[in-house]
């Protein structure tokens, strides 16, 4: 699931007020085009977080908007926190004082960040390219490509943009640092069409986002190349019937959901040999549920608002009741043991 994203009350003020300067020293379309430069660039964070460079300081990372803005955020276990945000256009002392040798440059910084950033020598792209840019007077188009590598030198992340000035549209490439590919996205508008690989060149996974969330079909293999799971998500929400295997091919698990919650049977099959089969009405044990263990003895009961009900069983293989209770509400009202 993708995470949560969340913003400093610093990066907040700080993105309200590149929108007044926008407003007043350029133009309302200036300010609306980077409105949605800051929309897509987080929905590409939310499901590619380690897309853009490291800063290499207390876990930040960078993400170049436009020439003249740097997004500074910081992945944290259930959400990614953004830090701040630079506007370099409102700062051009730091367009003419930028060099390969490191450029120190204050920012509005949140939590765990001393409010001053260090631009190392390990060619800061999003501000180079900013160089780049400014010089040549394409202010307002959008990177044609952006690459980061690993420290081996090889290409680790690979973005695209077909045309520029159009960011709704991108391939995105993922790399393992031995040079195969790991994973191919391919962006248009709010969906992304992604398909990923284990290092042994195996089809590892293909699913696709909308908005920002899992929406449709998904299909995941093990490395050695049986099928893993699949299931159905609409935006967000598992909907449909969702398969598992285990890696000899052997079934695991079966289920239905919808709106994201388990709805009539379910069947799940232990390594072992076990086998159990219960009922889900919204996400809630109801009705009939049984189990059958490796050697074929068997137990059968009900569920009422996930709490035991009624008569449940015990059978040996050749179906003789083993013992038997009787349960209301959870509770054991009698029992016997043959």
């Amino acid at each position: 699931m993708a995470k949560a994203v969340r913003w400093t009350p610093k990066a907040i003020a700080t993105y309200i007020d590149v929108l007044k300067y926008l407003r007043e020293k350029w133009t309302g379309r200036e300010e609306q085009r980077f409105v949605d430069e800051v929309d897509a660039t987080i929905r590409y964070i939310v499901m590619f977080p380690k897309g853009f460079r490291s800063t290499g300081h207390a876990r930040l990372r960078e993400a170049p908007i436009k020439p003249y803005n740097i997004l500074l955020y910081r992945i944290d276990r259930k959400a990614i926190v953004i830090i701040g945000l630079f506007d370099m256009r409102r700062h051009p002392k730091y367009l003419k004082a930028g060099r390969a040798d490191g450029v120190r440059c204050t920012v509005h910084a949140g939590e765990g960040v001393d409010g001053v950033v260090l631009m190392t020598t390990r060619a800061r792209f999003s501000f180079v390219l900013g160089l780049v840019m400014a010089f040549t007077g394409c202010r307002e188009e959008p990177y044609r490509e952006i690459r980061e590598r690993y420290d081996n030198g090889r290409e680790e992340i690979v973005r695209t943009y077909p045309e520029r000035g159009d960011t709704s549209r991108y391939t995105l490439e993922e790399f393992y640092p031995s040079g195969k590919r790991r994973v191919v996205g391919h962006a248009q508008g709010d969906t992304i069409i992604l398909t990923s690989w284990y290092e042994n060149g195996q089809l590892e996974a293909e699913w696709s986002v909308v908005k920002e969330l899992e929406h449709g079909d998904i299909r995941c293999w093990y490395p050695n190349g049986k099928l893993k799971k699949t299931n159905t998500l609409f935006l967000g929400e598992e909907s449909g019937e969702r398969r598992e295997w285990y890696d000899d091919g052997r079934p695991k698990y079966e289920a239905t959901f919808e709106d994201g919650r388990q709805t009539g049977r379910t069947h799940y099959w232990s390594k072992t040999g076990r086998y159990i089969s219960r009922t889900y009405i919204n996400d809630t044990l109801e009705g009939p549920t049984i189990e059958i263990d490796s050697i074929g003895g068997r137990m059968v009961g009900q569920y009422r608002n996930a709490l035991e009900e009624g008569q449940w069983t015990w059978m040996d293989s050749t179906n003789r009741i083993l013992s038997s209770r009787i349960y209301h509400k959870g509770r054991v009202i009698s029992e016997h043991i043959r």
